[in-house]
């Protein structure tokens, strides 16, 4: 089922903006909503979220 451009970018807002008081299962049943343009800036959402977190921007670099 498609879903129009505006609803997933209330999609892509609340999991942004609830990512830490949503529960894994609920952001994965809104993200698996997505087409990949979406996902790809939930991913660099969350990515950035990490690297502030951890105040290290290379964590996930392969070593």
């Amino acid at each position: 089922m498609l879903i129009n451009n505006s609803k997933q970018n209330e999609i892509v807002a609340k999991l942004m903006n609830e990512l830490e008081i949503m529960d894994g299962s609920e952001f994965e049943d809104l993200y698996n909503q997505l087409d990949i343009a979406h996902q790809t800036i939930v991913d660099a959402a969350l990515r950035e979220y990490v690297d502030c977190s951890l105040s290290d921007a290379y964590w996930s670099s392969v070593k």
